[in-house]
């Protein structure tokens, strides 16, 4: 996603790579509380009402399947995966997808502060 020009706000450019097919978000994690909240930005605070532009995985093992499942669809999703789910360390996996497709936006979410695990 480009940096927002002066007429353009996040939210705008956010809005425009979900709407018409174009983007898609993946979300692996097991916190529902976080899943609740990235619905409802998407849904209410942007107004996208195709709620196929998500997808949740909870389960760490599906986590690659989903993600070539995506990429087929959408070349360049965004992920947001926490570094542990259901107690497995998900590095690796992260580390995976970015070798296999590139050009997907991964953001990891985590307590840990720790950057040599971060990195």
């Amino acid at each position: 996603m480009a940096a927002p020009s002066k007429n353009e706000t996040y939210q705008e450019i956010v809005k425009q790579y979900l709407e018409n097919g174009k983007g898609h978000v993946l979300c692996l994690s097991s916190d529902q509380g976080f899943l609740t909240h990235l619905r409802l930005m998407i849904t209410k605070d942007l107004g996208i009402t195709d709620t196929d532009v998500i997808t949740s995985i909870i389960d760490p093992l599906q986590a690659m399947k989903a993600v070539v499942e995506i990429t087929r669809r959408c070349q360049s999703p965004v992920i947001f995966m926490e570094q542990t789910i259901r107690g497995q360390d998900m590095s690796m996996t992260a580390t995976q997808i970015k070798q296999a497709f590139p050009s997907v936006r991964l953001i990891f979410i985590t307590a840990d502060t720790q950057k040599e695990r971060l990195m």
